[in-house]
């Protein structure tokens, strides 16, 4: 994050403070505040403001995806399941809460609970690629190897442009040993011009291991 943009947070939640002594009631206040501190890592005080949100109003699922995210960041997976089940249970019809539910799944390796969770997101919406996506390497890291690089291929070939399919076939391929496909999944890959960095952090955020290739 940039030094102007940290300087626009901190401001940012000197004014939520302000606006809280001003009036402590409004939830809104509190979950703002709330996303600021996540976004500066600051996840206890950030956990504690959604907490707050939610006994104003627990009828707003945003509120729990936001703490659930929060306990994430925290390794609390237990507590943070449990807020991504409430945002299901507020929005049951939105794929959302299950794509977080299933990456907590999979960090917890419950790959069947992950699998879960994805084929109703997919009942959901059949054409949601990242679904699609999570769901390949959730059954690459499960063992179930021929079926997610069959599942990332397709993927990858839907969506020719998209680099994130490409570079988890890489992973996939590298995590096997199949060596040769990996080089030329790498090679699309940098052809598409994408960025591995951001790559590596989101095979992290999985639970998948980013070191493996």
């Amino acid at each position: 994050m940039s030094h102007g943009s940290l300087q626009h947070t901190d401001i940012a939640i000197k004014d939520l403070t302000e606006a809280i002594k001003l009036d402590g009631e409004q939830s809104r206040f509190f979950y703002w505040r709330g996303i600021y501190d996540r976004i500066l890592g600051k996840y206890n005080d950030a956990t504690q403001d959604q907490s707050r949100a939610i006994e104003l109003d627990n009828s707003n699922p945003d509120y729990f995806m936001e703490r659930g995210l929060c306990f994430r960041a925290l390794k609390l997976l237990s507590q943070s399941t449990q807020d991504f089940t409430f945002l299901i249970e507020l929005e049951p019809n939105l794929t959302q809460g299950y794509i977080l539910r299933s990456v907590n799944w999979s960090l917890a390796k419950d790959y069947g609970a992950a699998i879960a969770d994805l084929k109703k997101a997919l009942a959901i919406d059949s054409e949601d690629v990242e679904v699609k996506l999570l769901k390949g390497l959730v059954l690459v890291e499960s063992g179930s190897v021929p079926q997610g690089i069959k599942d990332l291929t397709e993927l990858g070939n839907e969506n020719p442009d998209d680099p994130y399919p490409i570079y988890s076939l890489y992973w996939a391929y590298k995590k096997t040993n199949q060596h040769e496909l990996a080089s030329k999944a790498l090679d699309r890959f940098k052809k598409l011009e994408g960025d591995e960095k951001a790559m590596k952090e989101y095979l992290s955020e999985l639970g998948c291991d980013p070191k493996q290739p």
